[in-house]
This record gives C-alpha cells, structure tokens and sequence, in this order.
C-alpha cells in the first residue's frame, strides 16, 4: 500500500499530517511523493476558517480527484471534514 499525504491549505492547527504520517511509517507502509502513485490519498489541514479558504480547500479536493489513479481511496480531514 502506498499513501501520498498532503495539507490542503496551510493550516495545520492540529498537525494532523505529521500525526498521520507517523502512524504509517510505524506500520511500515510507504509515503509517496505523487498523488498518481498512491493508493490511499489523504488530504489534511482542509479549512473552512473563511470562504476563501472554503474554496480552495474544495478545489484542491476537486484537482485531487482528478490526478488520483483509478481505484485509488481519497481521504479528507480536519475542520472541512469535521464540520
């Protein structure tokens, strides 16, 4: 299994990434540095603090989307996620 982990939008208040990323170097699983090579995407840091950070996050959602690989999981978390 391969992941590709990235932060929508520089907020990272909760350092979900570097959490998450720490979780899968210790069950041994491999970081990728491509979107279109991962097997599970996980976007963090999504904010919804403002609408313009609304937007963004749910256009890097959308980009995502389409440079995932067929088959490929897509993971969202933090605030847009929670909310």
């Amino acid at each position: 299994m391969k992941f590709y982990l990235d932060n929508c939008i520089s907020c990272d208040v909760h350092h979900e990434k570097s959490m998450i990323e720490t979780i899968i170097k210790c069950k041994d699983k491999e970081i990728c540095e491509y979107i279109d090579h991962a097997d599970y995407i996980i976007l963090t840091g999504t904010c919804a603090g403002t609408y313009e950070a609304f937007l963004i996050t749910l256009d890097y959602i959308k980009k995502a989307k389409e440079w995932k690989k067929d088959g490929a999981k897509l993971i969202v978390s933090g605030c847009l996620a929670n909310g």
